[in-house]
């Protein structure tokens, strides 16, 4: 015996009187609000990372070694937190957490994270980097 419901039984009830109106074609769901343009929030953080990493290192990947062009604007891949900005609110800013990467081993840092490159001799280093400042963020010595 079937609900009507499908397969997936965590859908919620409709009254009768309002699935005969969907079935009919009556039924009309209400317009949804138009969306806001979301605001442009990684520009002043893109700006301080050009001027404080960009400007001030050696345009190599710190990972593998691959030059990273010399453009005066970067594409924002090329630079990669070391602790996550969201959770490290205090270390966004900090120069010592942002490192410069090439878009291949950016995505290899976030595929999979400091424990399994720790043994990588290319990222032995920085990942030992983001243990000393993750120890010193939370407080450990």
């Amino acid at each position: 015996m079937s609900d009507g419901r499908g397969w997936n039984s965590t859908l919620r009830s409709v009254s009768k009187k309002k699935q005969a109106a969907i079935d009919s074609g009556a039924y009309k769901r209400a317009p949804r609000k138009p969306m806001k343009a979301k605001a442009a929030t990684n520009e002043g953080w893109y700006n301080w990372a050009v001027e404080n990493v960009w400007n001030k290192r050696e345009h190599v990947c710190e990972a593998c070694g691959a030059s990273l062009g010399g453009d005066d604007n970067p594409p924002p891949a090329l630079f990669s937190h070391l602790l996550p900005r969201g959770s490290y609110r205090k270390y966004k800013c900090d120069e010592r957490n942002v490192i410069l990467n090439c878009v291949s081993c950016h995505a290899e840092w976030h595929e999979y994270g400091h424990d399994a490159l720790f043994y990588n001799t290319i990222w032995n280093g920085i990942v030992n980097k983001y243990i000393a400042l993750r120890n010193e963020a939370n407080g450990v010595r």
